[in-house]
């Protein structure tokens, strides 16, 4: 396994926990308030598609499971910088907004946010060897 496949798992294991549905309200809770139509079209459902929001599958929500283990036995703000990555992280392109990670972990600099994320990469990965 390589740091790459580390960052990979990580990212996924948040991408998941992003993804599972009831974690914001709890049942009865929701507020509900009709959308505005705001053309004509709208109320006769012409609206441009959407789609569906995808539910994680088991495998994922295991990776998850495994992921949380493996960062709890990180030190704290390893823990924080590396799944704070994985969350800001943009799904589809990949890219990472280190100012909003070094901002969201106590403010230092994205490039030191960076080298901090790498080796606390580093560091998990020699923790679990070739089998996290």
């Amino acid at each position: 396994m390589t740091v790459d496949d580390l960052a990979a798992m990580i990212d996924e294991a948040a991408w998941v926990a992003r993804n599972l549905y009831g974690r914001a309200w709890p049942a009865g809770m929701k507020g509900w308030w009709p959308e505005i139509v705001h053309d004509r079209f709208e109320s006769y459902g012409w609206n441009a598609a959407q789609s569906p929001r995808v539910r994680p599958t088991g495998a994922q929500i295991d990776l998850l499971d495994h992921v949380t283990q493996m960062l709890a036995s990180a030190p704290v703000a390893s823990r924080k910088l590396l799944w704070s990555v994985g969350m800001i992280r943009h799904r589809s392109s990949g890219d990472t907004n280190w100012s909003a990670v070094a901002r969201e972990n106590g403010g230092v600099h994205a490039a030191t946010a960076k080298r901090r994320y790498i080796e606390g990469l580093v560091a998990l990965l020699h923790q679990y060897g070739d089998d996290p």
